[in-house]
């Protein structure tokens, strides 16, 4: 009989360098979105990620590589110690118009090191240039691809997030082989939540209008409350994947992705939700904070624990 992971209790309060992140104004990003100045800083956020490429590895004894599957070119992580033929196939986030696999790695390379696991972060196009379908059907083609491989386990952050919850509907639906777990961090599941000032949480790194227009320029005009846009409005059966969500507190999407969880959890199938106080949106990209670092081991020890009850 399969026996649950269970996790231990969260801390009561956000750590001391948590609160020092939160206290510095510049740390908050603006309440809009101008996507006059989105083409130099997805340059610049490019440029970050190249420099800090190669110390991320050492950090993390991890390679890098480029290869293609499904048609788009992924990033591939692989970890020294490899222990494990299952793959995780990672969706970076960004909102839909930015970011990118090298932009992640400070979450790919400790997910990859401490599960063992290769990871296969695939590119998928942006919008406003190239709106839904577009980074929908990108993921779809790697992901096909990829169920037909072996065994395999899917995770991502935030718009990463709504991709990984979408495609596992449609494979589900396909009948291809299903990840054995989807492992979650602030994954944006309903887009046509609103928010309005003094009535959300203080998220330092999302702001309620800029969410909002990011999710009308993703859209294009279609209903937003379409479930391959908003998977919360989708399918969740007795077959669905085990899944983990993080969140924290002071996460813009912590109520959705409350709902997420009970949608699967009332689904009869396994779902564990993370509510860490005093946190903001994928906060596990902050790696100057010790919670990041925690919930990574936490999010590794359950794709782990995953593969192994599968496999058993």
């Amino acid at each position: 009989m399969e026996h649950r992971l269970k996790f231990p209790e969260p801390p009561l309060s956000s750590s001391a360098e948590a609160k020092a992140y939160l206290a510095d104004p510049a740390n908050r990003q603006p309440d809009t979105l101008n996507l006059e100045v989105l083409p130099a800083n997805r340059a610049d956020g490019l440029a970050m990620a190249q420099d800090s490429e190669a110390a991320l590895c050492t950090q993390h004894t991890v390679t890098t590589a480029w290869r293609d599957m499904g048609g788009r070119r992924c990033l591939e992580v692989k970890p020294k110690a490899r222990v494990s033929d299952q793959v995780i196939l990672y969706l970076f986030g960004g909102g839909f118009i930015s970011g990118g696999p090298l932009q992640d790695l400070q979450i790919i390379a400790p997910i990859a090191a401490q599960t063992g696991m290769r990871v296969l972060a695939p590119t998928y196009r942006l919008a406003p240039e190239c709106p839904w379908p577009a980074a929908f059907e990108d993921v779809q083609a790697v992901a096909a691809e990829m169920a037909q491989a072996g065994p395999y386990a899917i995770s991502g952050e935030s718009a990463g997030g709504n991709l990984a919850l979408c495609l596992t509907q449609w494979i589900l639906k396909q009948d291809l082989p299903a990840p054995t777990a989807l492992a979650l961090m602030s994954p944006a599941s309903d887009l046509t939540e609103t928010y309005e000032d003094g009535d959300f949480p203080d998220d330092p790194s999302l702001r309620p209008v800029s969410v909002t227009q990011v999710s009308q320029t993703y859209a294009n005009g279609h209903p937003l409350d379409d479930p391959r846009l908003s998977p919360l409005f989708g399918t969740f059966g007795h077959d669905w994947p085990a899944t983990l969500i993080t969140t924290g507190t002071r996460d813009l999407f912590v109520g959705q992705c409350r709902k997420l969880h009970d949608a699967i959890a009332q689904s009869e199938a396994e779902a564990h939700l993370r509510v860490w106080p005093g946190l903001w949106h994928v906060f596990e990209y902050y790696p100057d904070i010790p919670e990041a670092a925690r919930s990574l081991n936490e999010i590794a020890t359950f794709l782990t624990h995953k593969d192994k009850t599968d496999h058993a």
